[in-house]
């Protein structure tokens, strides 16, 4: 099976009906079911951290799309350690021309 890192724009995409990647972010959900999706505890954070100034109701929907990602035997969720943190902040230094964010790095 194929792995796959998603992040924070592809679950904002997935989540947020009105963002202008919603549309194609829900057409590749097909290939995607045919792979493991990893995704890092601190991209969750992020994710979250873009809805909180929605409406209540948004962010119920936004928490609750996040916990069906964690129940989902497909996805792996890395969860956030100092280690991991440490090596996130490593590989970040290292290639600091490039455009990678901190929690896409720690993955």
């Amino acid at each position: 099976m194929k792995s796959i890192f998603i992040d924070t724009h592809y679950l904002v995409a997935i989540i947020n009906r009105l963002d202008q990647w919603h549309a194609p972010a829900i057409n590749i959900l097909s290939t995607l079911r045919k792979s493991r999706l990893i995704v890092t505890e601190s991209i969750f954070i992020e994710t979250l951290n873009y809805f909180a100034e929605f409406r209540s109701e948004i962010k119920l929907h936004a928490a609750n799309s996040i916990k069906s990602f964690t129940k989902n035997p497909d996805v792996e969720v890395v969860e956030q350690n100092s280690e991991i943190f440490a090596k996130g902040m490593k590989f970040y230094e290292s290639r600091l021309a490039k455009g990678y964010s901190l929690p896409t790095a720690s993955q």
